[in-house]
């Protein structure tokens, strides 16, 4: 299944939530949105997948942030940006597993979870699990580990 599919699975399941919980339009649109999202992580162990994609971009933007609250000189902050999101790239690279492998799996699947439950507070830390369990669903490839 390719990312439109997985997105539109994602972003219906969680409007349906959103709905459920009584969100108002923009929340409802807003946690679809991030539902949508959410369905296209374990497709980031595929190099060219838009989850990976998203997740460069987000890499990029948290080092630039680190690198922007511990220097103030421009040329410090954009050196350190570019070496933070080189070992990123390097360690992306290193420890990527196989397509299909360990994201793919119901604890790739805990993991999300305990981190949304660490971030958000309920009823949202149920949306991103839910975008994540509903690609595993998509696919049929649900694995333990």
């Amino acid at each position: 299944m390719n990312y439109p599919e997985h997105f539109i699975i994602g972003f219906i399941l969680g409007i349906a939530l959103s709905f459920y919980f009584h969100f108002s339009i923009p929340n409802i649109l807003l946690w679809g949105a991030i539902t949508g999202m959410a369905a296209l992580l374990p497709d980031i162990d595929h190099p060219k997948s838009k989850g990976t994609q998203l997740l460069n971009m987000f890499v990029f933007v948290i080092c630039l942030f680190l690198s922007i609250s511990y220097f103030t000189n421009i040329f410090y902050i954009a050196g350190s940006t570019i070496i933070l999101y080189i070992l990123y790239i390097l360690l992306y690279t290193l420890f990527k597993p196989r397509h299909r492998g360990i994201t793919h799996s119901f604890f790739a699947l805990g993991v999300i979870t305990v981190i949304s439950l660490f971030y958000l507070k309920f009823p949202y830390l149920l949306f991103i699990p839910l975008g994540y369990l509903s690609h595993l669903f998509a696919d049929g490839v649900l694995k333990v580990i």
